[in-house]
């Protein structure tokens, strides 16, 4: 098992090759260029950690869910 810690937004996560689980805690602005910049495939877990903003949230999730092909399940399960 391996764990990295990466700033995605300075080098981009293709940086740091292929990863079968993600977990990205984005800044209160969202993720949304991370989100659409993940190939196709890989990885095939992510956890998106998210406190506070619904909108940004709602948009990555859009992305994660629509485009990249990710479950969304319901919260707390």
């Amino acid at each position: 098992m391996q764990f990295e810690t990466a700033d995605l937004f300075r080098h981009g996560i293709n940086a740091y090759g292929a990863f079968q689980k993600v977990l990205l805690d984005p800044p209160r602005e969202g993720a949304v260029e991370i989100v659409k910049s993940l190939p196709d495939d890989w990885p095939r877990r992510l956890v998106y950690v998210s406190a506070t903003r619904p909108r940004s949230r709602g948009r990555d999730a859009g992305v994660l869910v629509h485009t990249k092909g990710f479950r969304s399940p319901q919260p707390g399960s």
